[in-house]
């Protein structure tokens, strides 16, 4: 079997109010990426960079997916690291791997986790929350891992935190997102005012460069859209000895093909950290191979922050197979199981 065609259809979806420490997006474009054999069979894939986060733009997405190298001859191994076309920009490598791998897994009739080649097993997921009602609520529904943005109000965000704590159980993990927007100073003291919060681990308070200035802090630390910087992960050892970072935190649609992914996760875990598994605030396709991606490659007694999110709301319709609430449990049936999304939202090509 040979991949001999791409297409690729542009669209554009609006969407509830989502935000992070820097900045706030109500319209997602994406880049939907259908595969196709001599066969007749086919895959579908999703590009969809996040202004002001992704590293890379639509356009140059676009222009790394009409390079693709084709034809593609399928390997007869689930191994598809040693044969897998590269490209460049980061979104468009994960858009074209997983439109491939839901080929291969259609044609084999076996579900998209299959193609990894390792054992899958079912994930805890975390809820994204922006206040002690939220969380309340997220806690009724059966998460125990709460996520809050923090990094625009300290003060507020500490009251935030302290009424949260009041409202939810004492089992109930706390994480936080910084998006690297505090300096040194701040972090350093905000985070000695959360500690006695049982908070899990913050990501990015800081720029990765310069976490050791955060030695005395008591809340655990985790990387996250610092993976992007190639000078990050080497340094990793050099930043695990001052400063309690235990955890990664990856995107699989911000790093890239799925090769890169397997090896962070390994030597994430060779180093004793908690490997966890998000999202860019994409549409179904990426969320469904992120969580099999964690289903694949995540720390398995850990919640990853893969819980379906209020970007979804712009792609109406689509069932995510597999997810159940707070849980994911990989399904069995072939490939993503999503409908061609690229027919079903009528993409530009």
């Amino acid at each position: 079997m040979v991949i001999e065609r791409i297409d690729v259809a542009a669209v554009r979806v609006e969407i509830p109010t989502v935000r992070n420490a820097i900045r706030h997006w109500d319209v997602r474009e994406a880049l939907l990426v259908t595969v196709q054999s001599d066969d007749g069979g086919r895959g579908q894939g999703e590009a969809s960079p996040l202004p002001g986060f992704s590293h890379e733009t639509l356009d140059a997405a676009r222009a790394a997916l009409a390079s693709a190298p084709l034809p593609w001859a399928a390997p007869t191994t689930e191994r598809f690291e040693e044969t897998f076309p590269r490209l460049a920009v980061p979104s468009a490598s994960f858009a074209m791997e997983t439109a491939f791998r839901d080929w291969w897994s259609v044609a084999h009739g076996k579900p998209f986790e299959s193609s990894f080649g390792v054992p899958v097993a079912p994930i805890a997921l975390a809820r994204l929350v922006d206040s002690p009602d939220a969380a309340a609520q997220a806690v009724e529904a059966g998460f125990g891992t709460l996520k809050f943005k923090v990094g625009v109000d300290l003060d507020e965000e500490l009251a935030c935190l302290r009424a949260t704590r009041e409202v939810v159980p004492v089992a109930t993990r706390l994480r936080l997102d910084a998006n690297g927007v505090l300096g040194p100073t701040d972090a350093a003291a905000w985070l000695d005012a959360v500690a006695d919060l049982n908070i899990e681990f913050i990501e990015e308070p800081v720029p990765w460069s310069k976490l050791t200035a955060l030695r005395d802090v008591r809340v655990p630390l985790a990387l996250d859209e610092s993976l992007v910087d190639a000078e990050a992960w080497p340094a990793v050892d050099e930043l695990r000895r001052a400063v309690p970072l235990d955890t990664i935190v990856l995107k699989p649609s911000v790093l890239g093909g799925f090769a890169r992914l397997r090896a962070l996760a390994d030597d994430g875990r060779a180093r004793g950290m908690r490997v966890i598994f998000s999202h860019a605030f994409g549409g179904p396709i990426e969320l469904r191979a992120a969580l099999a991606c964690a289903a694949a490659f995540g720390t398995r007694d850990a919640a990853h922050g893969l819980a379906e999110h209020r970007t979804l709301e712009g792609w109406p319709g689509v069932r995510m197979p597999g997810l159940r609430g707070a849980h994911f449990d990989p399904p069995t049936d072939p490939g993503l199981g999503l409908p061609f999304l690229a027919e079903r939202m009528g993409g530009a090509p």
